[in-house]
């Protein structure tokens, strides 16, 4: 699994420290230009002041995997979370994605604000969010909340549609593929261009980023659910995927 430092209400030197000690820190190398804890709290610490005014007061959580993510309280008060990237995902995509999570979440969907950044920080480039702790995690392979995410799916895309008229984008394609096998199943909604989308996928679960036929990871869900799934979110959305 990925780096991260898991305990609450710690000190960000300490989360960090926790999450390097028991990962390969080559994310952080590549991203801060250290893996030292102490490096990289004050270089996260040191953007928060030139980019939000505040400095960080306390840590709430650390993650790295493709990037990095603080989850922090600054000392005004405010918990925000600091992503950080490679400066080769930090282009066009990011200056895509930024509006239209900024446009769910002042329609009140459950997507965080965007509050800073993009800007340098090491040898990455990080930005930051408004930290939402609402509600806890739940069993996806339960059928009502897995429709609840299909539907919840559907008003992300009806959302954020209109905000692509405002960006520029590569010509969307919608794509629906679907895989059979013994060994796996996979359907990928998705649209290429800057539509969201999404991968479920599995026919006997599995883990996609690390290969379906990998036995300990199930989370994923099994192939029947992933087309009850792909019912559910054509039923929220009144029409068939590609229609």
């Amino acid at each position: 699994m990925a780096g991260g430092g898991d305990r609450r209400n710690a000190d960000l030197l300490s989360l960090v420290s926790e999450a390097i000690a028991g990962w390969d820190p080559r994310v952080e190398r590549d991203l801060f230009g250290t893996a030292e804890p102490a490096a990289i709290t004050a270089a996260l610490n040191g953007w928060a002041q030139a980019n939000m005014g505040s400095a960080i007061g306390r840590g709430i959580f650390y993650r790295a995997s493709v990037g990095a993510a603080a989850g922090v309280e600054r000392r005004d008060g405010r918990n925000v979370v600091i992503k950080t990237n490679r400066s080769v995902f930090a282009g066009e995509r990011l200056q895509l994605s930024l509006p239209i999570k900024d446009r769910l979440s002042r329609a009140g969907f459950p997507a965080p604000a965007h509050l800073a950044g993009p800007a340098p920080v090491g040898h990455g480039v990080a930005y930051a969010e408004s930290l939402l702790s609402a509600g806890e995690p739940g069993d996806t392979h339960h059928p009502a909340l897995r429709a609840e995410l299909a539907r919840r799916l559907a008003e992300m895309v009806a959302l954020a549609t209109p905000a692509l008229e405002d960006v520029a984008t590569p010509p969307a394609t919608p794509t629906l593929v679907r895989r059979r096998g013994p060994d796996r199943g996979l359907i990928r909604l998705g649209q290429r261009g800057g539509l969201p989308g999404g991968t479920v996928g599995g026919p006997h679960g599995g883990d996609l980023h690390r290969g379906l036929t990998v036995p300990e990871r199930v989370q994923i869900p099994t192939w029947a659910e992933a087309r009850a799934f792909l019912t559910e979110y054509e039923e929220a959305r009144d029409k068939p995927f590609l229609g």
